[in-house]
């Protein structure tokens, strides 16, 4: 059976990397979001997210990056807590 919360961000449009991890992101120097997902044992997930903002002049508005290492629903309740809602749709 495969893995459900790997199936559940695959049909939201996350790729697979060749190392097996699940990548989704948009944006552009100025903007944007990652997310990187990857299995590391059993219903354990290591989940790496960024945002960035900048103002016109080049300032930071927010420039963040974190990584936690969840379980399962956890991993998968943190990703949809901080996508942007245009991920959902």
């Amino acid at each position: 059976m495969k893995n459900s919360i790997i199936a559940t961000l695959a049909a939201y449009g996350f790729v697979t990397r060749p190392d097996g991890s699940l990548f989704w992101g948009i944006g552009s120097l100025v903007w944007g979001h990652t997310f990187t997902v990857s299995l590391v044992g059993a219903n354990l997930y290591e989940v790496r997210v960024a945002h960035w903002l900048f103002d016109p002049d080049g300032e930071p508005v927010q420039d963040t990056a974190e990584t936690r290492v969840l379980r399962g629903a956890e991993a998968l309740a943190w990703v949809f807590a901080e996508a942007p809602s245009s991920l959902w749709r």
